[in-house]
């Protein structure tokens, strides 16, 4: 069975509007780690006893302050939202975070040096800067590289979505050219039959139009079971029974599997139909119509093959019609539905031509229930 589809095309998988927690973490502790030799080297130039152990206890801490309000961050000052207020935000992010540092380190150390209060604060300054300075970058980065897939991803789906809108629009504009031809058709051939006092048979005839056209009407763009779609056949080649007598023969050739499947509505008609007005109708010796269904794991094959024109001198008789649905029509329609997964080829043989439809068992692009 062909599986239910959207009728929008499916979006890819969501991206999480908030940058992620793990590489914001890696950041702060790869930044972590490569300040703590500059910031050991601070210390030891103010004198602090073993500064190494010191400078990692400080890093340590400085790794959880910046993993804590890296979202933030890189939420609010990525360079794809506002290049000039992100690059303005991380600058005074930046000051901010090495004059914290540097304010904390002196007020807590008391280094003993021969300098004073300002250059020692300086000394710091200098050594946790380019640390603050890069973690602060990559973490705007971290945020400009989610909002930039973001962005990506719905204008994505802005795309699936207009490309759908655009499918079912061209699909209910070849359903209203296809409509009229069908009831001209329709009313054309009841007429004949009634003027040329072929009553009985024009009541037969009139209840076959009757179903086309509500199938027609209601069916023509939504997938409808094998059978249904198979009465349509039917009772199209019971309208062209009457028309060309003893010219028509018909065989069926349907493997009970393909009868379990679903296919677009008005896909297997206009092959028969082709097949009748280009080789059939063109025929004064009787000719064979041959239709087969069969399907495999993943399609659904429809054949229509017919006996052609045997180059007799014969008017042509005057054609019941049909809904009017060319082959070229048809072919767009499966592109529509199907884009390329679905082939239609024809093949000329020995007295005939052969015509091929395969559909695949699976779900479509578009409105396929």
């Amino acid at each position: 069975m062909l599986a239910a589809p959207s009728a929008v095309a499916t979006p890819g998988t969501p991206v999480s509007k908030r940058p992620s927690r793990r590489w914001l973490w890696l950041t702060a502790l790869l930044c972590g780690v490569g300040g703590l030799t500059p910031f050991a080297q601070s210390l030891e130039l103010l004198g602090i006893s073993k500064p190494g152990g010191l400078a990692l206890q400080w890093q340590a801490v400085t790794v959880v302050v910046w993993a804590a309000l890296g979202p933030r961050i890189a939420h609010r000052w990525s360079l794809t939202d506002s290049e000039a207020g992100a690059l303005a935000g991380l600058g005074l992010l930046t000051v901010t975070a090495t004059a914290a540092h540097a304010t904390i380190a002196i007020l807590l150390l008391h280094p003993s040096t021969p300098y004073s209060s300002t250059s020692n604060w300086i000394i710091v300054a200098l050594g946790v800067l380019p640390t603050h300075a890069v973690t602060a970058g990559l973490m705007s980065l971290v945020g400009s590289w989610t909002s930039a897939r973001r962005q990506r991803e719905r204008a994505a789906d802005r795309e699936a979505v207009l490309a759908a809108h655009a499918v079912r629009a061209e699909l209910d504009a070849l359903r209203t050219r296809l409509q009229p031809h069908f009831l001209l058709n329709a009313l054309n051939t009841v007429t004949g039959l009634a003027r040329s006092g072929n009553g009985e048979r024009a009541a037969d005839v009139a209840a076959d139009l009757g179903e086309l056209l509500r199938f027609a009407l209601t069916e023509s763009g939504d997938a409808v079971s094998f059978d249904a779609e198979r009465e349509i056949v039917e009772r199209y080649l019971a309208i062209e029974q009457v028309r060309l007598g003893d010219r028509l023969r018909v065989e069926w050739r349907i493997e009970a599997s393909a009868r379990t499947t679903q296919l677009p509505a008005l896909t297997w008609q206009p092959l028969v139909e082709n097949a009748i007005r280009h080789g059939i109708a063109q025929r004064i010796s009787p000719g064979t119509l041959t239709v087969s269904a069969s399907r495999t794991q993943h399609a659904l094959t429809l054949v229509v093959d017919a006996d052609g024109p045997d180059h007799q001198t014969a008017p042509t008789p005057e054609p019941f019609g049909g809904l009017g649905i060319g082959l070229s029509t048809l072919r767009r329609r499966l592109a529509l539905l199907y884009d390329e997964r679905a082939t239609l080829t024809m093949t000329g043989r020995p007295g005939g031509t052969r015509v091929e439809l395969t559909l695949p068992i699976t779900s479509t692009r578009s409105d396929l229930t």
